[in-house]
């Protein structure tokens, strides 16, 4: 998880295969990320 100077929350996963990186999974989206947002940052928003 990172958190822009924005306060943009973001989720990034790796799908690993074999000892490579064969995906990158990135998730900006502040709908579905409110529940994290809640319990990292502590805001709704």
């Amino acid at each position: 998880m990172t958190l822009d100077p924005d306060g943009v929350l973001q989720t990034t996963a790796l799908a690993i295969e074999d000892g490579r990186i064969v995906a990158i999974y990135a998730m900006r989206n502040p709908d579905k990320l409110k529940g994290i947002r809640r319990a990292v940052v502590g805001e709704s928003s």
